[in-house]
């Protein structure tokens, strides 16, 4: 990759400003899509829980309890794990079909601060292609099973939508900021920040090289 990227030229955020500003979304995301699911299921998920306290409590045993929460606490965190990486290979699902190396203009790793799986198109991109690979975790892991989980009422399936979509708030934070560039621009995804650069026409070349 070229040393010559104008790393001023374009829409950035730091990592920890789109962590505050994703805790500013937690709240509209969780009444948008809960609102709607509880409505309509409510009563059946209440009668779900209010028969599984009353089965604990009337077979309760402290092992079997705790067994029984570590478990499926480990289900959760595993489900959590697999999923954050399946977010980043989405993001490249898409990017690697417009790159002239394809899968080998992506780079993978884990972010020192916050020890997240991350991956970065080392090319530059059409914006409407960068947009659609921004969002796409979002909508596949996150929206998608939010709604089915509203449809069907499987509470499973809209805890983990309702997860993954707050999850992607910074995807969709980016695709935010970059609402008003024309369909024309170029950009590449920035290696450390949130968003991408907006490249010149003369350095295009450069960067796919």
């Amino acid at each position: 990759m070229s040393k010559q990227i104008n790393y001023t030229n374009g829409i950035t955020l730091s990592v920890s400003k789109t962590y505050l500003y994703s805790l500013y979304l937690l709240v509209p995301v969780i009444l948008v899509f809960s609102l709607p699911y509880f409505f309509l299921w409510g009563n059946e998920l209440f009668n779900y829980w209010e028969n599984k306290i009353s089965f604990l409590k009337d077979n309760f045993l402290l092992q079997s309890f705790i067994y029984y929460i570590s478990g499926y606490l480990f289900r959760i965190l595993i489900i959590i794990i697999l999923g954050i990486v399946v977010h980043e290979v989405l993001h490249g699902l898409i990017w690697i079909f417009f790159t002239k190396k394809g899968f080998r203009s992506l780079s993978f790793g884990i972010s020192k601060p916050d020890l997240a799986p991350y991956i970065h198109c080392k090319e530059a991109l059409p914006i409407n292609v960068y947009r659609v690979g921004t969002v796409l975790p979002g909508i596949v892991q996150g929206i998608l099973p939010s709604i089915l989980g509203i449809i069907t009422g499987n509470f499973k399936v809209f805890i983990f939508g309702l997860f993954f979509t707050w999850a992607a708030s910074g995807d969709f934070i980016t695709l935010w900021l970059t609402r008003k560039l024309k369909s024309e621009i170029m950009v590449q995804d920035h290696p450390k920040l949130v968003g991408c650069m907006i490249l010149e026409k003369n350095k295009l070349n450069n960067i796919n090289k």
